[in-house]
């Protein structure tokens, strides 16, 4: 307990208190109004105050800021008025107010370094008279069970007790997201929680983790045609339980399940819903089971982000649009799956991209307010069809109708504004991707891509090597700090990097592209053309790009077998080609006319 000014604060009841009122904080806050507290008088660095305030969590530079600004608001301390926190000019903070041994009201010179409470009987006496005045106040005022509103929520994969019902629990915390991400709620993305599938994990730590007031987990069970379903939902400061809950119904009737749990969910957190919130928070987007597990098994292989996972993902969306042909959700999916075929150059943009592009289609056609779709049609106008107007517009729309889809500001940011060269904007776009799922792979690791392309290549190392510590199975991120070692020219480090993304990629042929430009800075100019061999026979066999091909050329200092290759590699309007504009791996060209016709070719201004 510490007793400063008319305020209490209570640690052991996470409680800050005015004049015997509770003065509302949220969690980072009391944690920051605690460590300045308990080191009263002691400058607190910024980079400690970030460390024990937010440990093992990727956050933005002014978070720190902000926090404070809403301390100080709460402490109601004006612009020139500095009783309890002091800033030290580009080094940190301090609590400077003295301590006192009851909760009479008690001024603080600003600026003086205040003394420790001294463990006198009188003062003991006094503060144990303010505690029980608090706690009487609280057990009067405090719902019981409840502290500070819940305002954002991870829903784990549902644990499977059976052996065939992996993809089903995911599919079922997919599902669950998607409805409480319809409320008020902040919902951690489906890709941040789809690692925490580890036998016996701590739920709260979990939540700890994802930076969340509260976590819903479960487990599922199936036994012939029935499903049970256990759930709890936790309150993450304090491990109580908010609501639990068992359901147990035939395994087409999972609707029903999912219906009950998001509406016991929003009673326990006693959330205010709108009449359009309460209508979404229950609407289907199909009522056909074997549908719906078909477009769970879908996403399951699509988050795998591999040559199998897409292709699996792709059978599945196409079974449960056959299923239910006005499924919009599974054609969204099937664009996706497409997609990502074309992006890690599996499939020739003109077999996966036309593919893509009607899927996509289709679901706006059976849903127009599907922020999903808008946003695949968009990645399909950029990478394939250049057509830049209707990107950003069908962009704009998809943030527009899900203004916390986060993919929507991701692909806005990379595959639009990045290429057009607009790069500030697009690591805004990025950033608040991350920021609305901060410990999504996926996130984490394109806000190093846009750094990258704007040439910002120690900070771009930083962002790759955080995302790997979260995710180090992450392909893209191993190759993007791949690609800004090579900039750096730390080829050995960039060759570990890259030989790590082709293998956690399952071969992926953008990725052997960027290996052999490595070999050739190495100085490898052998292994370089046998992997421009190994390329060839992928085309002839399945696909490589062209554009991976022309990139090894330029690192070979092969300037007109380059061009050949880029215009083969425009002719097939091959899969990272828009970003001509930015690729550094492309800057021995930039100063031959021929690039800048290029550039315009793909409608881009040079």
């Amino acid at each position: 307990m510490y007793a400063f000014g008319p305020f209490l604060l209570d640690t052991r009841e996470r409680r800050l208190l005015r004049d015997g009122q509770v003065v509302p904080l949220t969690r980072k806050a009391f944690d920051l109004l605690q460590v300045l507290v308990e080191n009263q008088g002691h400058l607190l660095r910024k980079e400690e105050l970030h460390a024990r305030v937010w440990p093992d969590a990727i956050v933005e530079e002014n978070n720190l800021t902000v926090t404070i600004a809403a301390l100080r608001k709460a402490l109601d301390e004006g612009p020139a008025d500095r009783r309890y926190i002091e800033t030290v000019p580009r080094r940190g903070y301090r609590f400077v107010a003295d301590f006192h041994p009851s909760a009479e009201p008690a001024q603080a010179a600003p600026g003086r370094r205040g003394r420790a409470a001294r463990p006198l009987a009188l003062g003991a006496i006094a503060m144990a008279l303010a505690a029980a005045a608090a706690a009487a106040w609280l057990w009067r005022h405090s719902p019981p069970g409840r502290t500070a509103p819940v305002r954002s929520m991870a829903v784990l994969p549902f644990r499977s007790l059976t052996n065939d019902g992996e993809y089903l629990g995911l599919g079922m915390a997919d599902a669950l997201i998607t409805r409480l991400g319809r409320t008020s709620l902040l919902v951690r993305s489906t890709g941040a929680v789809q690692k925490y599938t580890v036998p016996g994990l701590d739920p709260v730590a979990a939540g700890r983790e994802l930076q969340v007031d509260s976590v819903l987990e479960g487990s599922i069970q199936i036994s012939g045609d029935h499903l049970r379903t256990t759930v709890r939902l936790l309150r993450v400061g304090d491990g109580s339980t908010l609501w639990a809950g068992t359901f147990d119904e035939r395994l087409p009737d999972i609707f029903s399940v999912q219906d009950s749990i998001s509406q016991r969910v929003v009673e326990a957190l006693a959330l205010q819903l709108t009449e359009a919130q309460r209508s979404r928070l229950t609407r289907r987007d199909t009522s056909d089971s074997e549908a719906y597990q078909l477009y769970l098994r879908g996403r399951f292989f699509w988050n795998k982000r591999t040559r199998d996972g897409f292709e699996r993902g792709v059978s599945s969306f196409r079974q449960a649009v056959a299923k239910d042909p006005a499924y919009a959700l599974a054609y969204s999916g099937l664009a996706d799956s497409h997609i990502g075929m074309a992006f890690y150059h599996y499939a020739a943009p003109h077999a996966a991209m036309p593919l893509a592009r009607e899927a996509a289609q289709k679901a706006l056609e059976i849903d127009d307010s599907l922020a999903e779709a808008y946003a695949s049609l968009a990645h399909v106008k950029t990478n394939y069809e250049w057509d830049w107007a209707e990107a950003e517009r069908l962009s704009r729309k998809a943030i527009a109708l899900e203004p916390d889809y986060a993919t929507a500001h991701q692909w806005y940011g990379v595959h639009y504004l990045a290429p057009m060269g607009r790069l500030e904007e697009a690591i805004a776009e990025t950033r608040r991707a991350r920021q609305l799922d901060p410990l999504s792979a996926v996130f984490n690791a394109f806000v190093g891509a846009s750094l990258y392309f704007a040439r910002r290549y120690d900070e771009a190392i930083d962002e790759c090597r955080k995302t790997i510590d979260l995710h180090p199975d992450f392909g893209v991120a191993h190759w993007y700090l791949g690609r800004a070692y090579l900039q750096k020219r730390q080829v050995s480090e960039a060759l570990a990097e890259l030989q790590k993304a082709v293998t956690l990629s399952g071969g992926s042929p953008l990725m052997k592209g960027s290996l052999g430009v490595g070999y050739a800075a190495a100085g490898d100019r052998a292994a370089a053309e046998r992997t421009i061999c190994e390329l060839e026979t992928l085309r002839a066999e399945s696909y490589a790009s062209a554009l991976d091909i022309a990139d090894i050329h330029v690192a070979l200092g092969d300037r007109e077998r380059a061009f050949g290759w880029l215009d083969q590699a425009a002719e097939e309007r091959a899969f990272h080609l828009i970003y001509l504009k930015v690729w550094p791996e492309l800057d021995p060209l930039r100063p031959d006319p021929r690039f800048q016709a290029l550039i315009r070719r793909l409608g881009l201004t040079p």
